[in-house]
């Protein structure tokens, strides 16, 4: 048997039959143990890692039910020939969105039939997080992870819940930790530059508008970021700057162009100027977050990352069984409300 790494979890709810099961089938999946390769006995096995010889005659008969070893009388067990050998993927989003579900489905067009993706939700919950990743190490190959965290109500970094994780089978999407280091893969969002230079990169267009107002909902777990991404645009290109939670207080004026992260506000702002003899894309610019199908109809720019090329790296990532942290590409698409 290779050198592996199994470790028992003594506060674990899973048995610790399946836990060297579900450690052997990792390794098993990934290559780590190959067709053919004799496994210790149990014996051998019990005095290497310190495991009871009850939990390891258990576990090795769980693996030869399932298909994953097979024994060879007077010879000992072998790892089998098992045909379904796809890479296991668990993909975890703090809630669904139409852009997610972008990221969700090109990442499991590119992976193809090589692998098997679950998807779950924890809908910002740290202590849900927490019981879906601990209930599933070992169960899968790859855990790819939106980390979005909040616990009684506040924005937390999430760096104890990833590191649940071991790091060569972690990777992040949008957001990225940099106080993990450089040992995991991510695809991330640089949230400050990426909106600085896509409004830098159309200033023709922007040239007539006085001042940027950015409507930053409290309560929507944005990307502080992006604010201070704007601002700073504006201090270098003198325009004054407003940040505003919603548009109650705020009557939209010629020269302005107003940046939305919300769709019901930009469905707010848009009323709003219509009640008005202003027109938009000439007297009052609008730019929205993120593309969608509706704001195209609509002719509304936006500003927005490429959701289908993040879930493709991911699944490149995977396939290559390559490390990297990779700035996703984000830009400007400029329409009629510019």
């Amino acid at each position: 048997m290779s050198l592996v790494t199994i470790e028992i979890d003594q506060n674990s709810k899973v048995s610790k039959v399946e836990q060297v099961a579900q450690a052997i089938v990792h390794h098993i999946e990934k290559g780590a143990l190959k067709k053919g390769e004799r496994l210790l006995s149990i014996s051998e096995f019990s005095k290497q890692y310190k495991i009871s010889r009850d939990t390891v005659e258990k576990a090795y008969k769980l693996l030869k039910d399932e298909g994953y070893i097979e024994t060879v009388p007077g010879r000992g067990n072998y790892i089998a020939d098992k045909k379904d050998n796809k890479l296991k993927v668990l993909l975890l989003f703090n809630k669904l969105s139409s852009y997610k579900k972008n990221v969700y489905y090109s990442l499991v067009e590119a992976l193809g039939k090589k692998a098997k993706v679950d998807l779950q939700i924890y809908h910002y919950d740290a202590d849900l997080f927490r019981e879906i990743v601990e209930a599933s190490l070992g169960k899968y190959h790859y855990y790819v992870v939106m980390p979005y965290f909040l616990k009684k109500g506040k924005e937390v970094d999430g760096l104890e819940l990833v590191r649940l994780i071991p790091e060569d089978e972690l990777i992040l999407l949008d957001k990225n930790l940099p106080q993990l280091g450089e040992a995991h893969s991510v695809i991330y969002q640089d949230f400050k530059r990426d909106i600085y230079e896509a409004l830098e990169s159309d200033l023709e267009s922007l040239e007539k508008y006085d001042d940027i107002i950015v409507i930053f909902p409290p309560d929507k777990n944005y990307q502080r970021d992006i604010s201070l991404g704007i601002k700073a645009f504006c201090k270098d290109h003198d325009k004054g700057f407003l940040e505003v939670e919603n548009l109650s207080k705020v009557n939209p004026g010629r020269n302005e162009l107003y940046i939305t992260l919300a769709e019901s506000d930009l469905a707010d702002l848009i009323n709003k100027v219509k009640q008005t003899s202003l027109v938009i894309g000439e007297d009052v610019g609008i730019i929205s977050f993120n593309d969608t199908i509706l704001k195209g109809l609509l002719n509304i720019s936006v500003v927005t990352t490429d959701f289908e090329n993040m879930g493709g790296a991911a699944a490149n990532l995977i396939l290559k069984k390559q490390k990297q942290q990779i700035r996703n590409p984000f830009h400007l698409i400029k329409r009629g409300s510019l």
